[in-house]
């Protein structure tokens, strides 16, 4: 299950955080409703975040990971907690617990955005990596277990 489960985490995060960076691209294409699209990029950024905590205490707590799957998983807590500002303010909106507002450095307000974006894209690119490197790893081990038997 170990890599599989890798595979699908990995995928799952690309496709959300495809969503979340074309998503105000396509906005300007198709005639849709602002509330839903609002909803869905919040929902996008939601599982988003949701899926880096996963995958990184997933990888971190594995103990047959890969250099290469630790070092994304590194890469991809960091970016959780760099997003983690705007998942709250996100997830504020729906949960009444959680506040709307959260007093921050004026330096991260004014650069939000492209410390937002910058790490989606860096999270983007480690993960395509990491798919193709786990494709390539699975079949070797194929290659291994066919000679094997």
């Amino acid at each position: 299950m170990g890599k599989r489960f890798e595979k699908t985490l990995s995928f799952l995060l690309l496709l959300s955080i495809l969503l979340l960076l074309i998503g105000p691209i396509l906005i300007n294409f198709i005639n849709i409703n602002t509330d839903l699209y609002d909803k869905a990029w919040n929902l996008s950024l939601l599982l988003s975040w949701i899926l880096m905590f996963i995958y990184g205490l997933y990888i971190l707590m594995e103990k047959n990971s890969r250099s290469f799957s630790i070092f994304v998983a590194i890469v991809t807590v960091l970016a959780f907690i760099i997003l983690s500002y705007h998942a709250i303010i996100v997830a504020g909106k729906y949960i009444a617990v959680i506040p709307k507002y959260i007093a921050v450095e004026e330096r991260l307000v004014t650069m939000g955005q492209q410390v937002f974006y910058t790490a989606l894209i860096v999270v983007y690119i480690v993960h395509i990596i990491n798919l193709i490197l786990l494709g390539r790893y699975k079949s070797n081990d194929d290659g291994l277990n066919k000679k094997e038997q």
